[in-house]
């Protein structure tokens, strides 16, 4: 599994990558030669979806909003091309608000997607109920 250390400063419209480093190390090194405030290091494994795009060619992303108790679909939207979205999913976001589980989920329609989502409503009910 390779690894890349991107050495980064500021925030938002001030935000810069000063480099791009294969160890640790040598991130550390660049800043304790070149700064006095200490930038953010942050390590990302590369080729990490690799797996997941060969699998997920020819779905799409779909938004599923489902009640809690009953599993009831609220709404299907289908959101491919949105970048957000997809990160959502690779991320496996999934929000409980007002009584209803929100998952984003790559599926071939959106019958496949509620399928997906009801598993994880199961989940998600299962471990609401043993951790109280």
């Amino acid at each position: 599994m390779n690894k890349i250390y991107l050495v980064s400063t500021g925030e938002y419209s001030d935000y810069d990558v000063l480099g791009a480093f294969s160890t640790e190390k040598k991130a550390e090194d660049f800043c304790s030669t070149f700064h006095s405030d200490r930038p953010d290091i942050r390590e990302y494994v590369l080729d990490k979806f690799d797996d997941i795009i060969e699998a997920c060619r020819d779905k799409k992303v779909f938004c599923v909003e489902m009640a809690l108790v009953d599993g009831a679909v609220k709404r299907v939207k289908e959101e491919t091309g949105e970048l957000w979205a997809t990160q959502m999913v690779l991320e496996n976001k999934v929000v409980i608000a007002n009584a209803f589980i929100i998952a984003r989920v790559f599926a071939n329609d959106e019958k496949h997607a509620v399928k997906i989502v009801a598993e994880r409503r199961t989940q998600v009910v299962v471990k609401m109920n043993t951790d109280g």
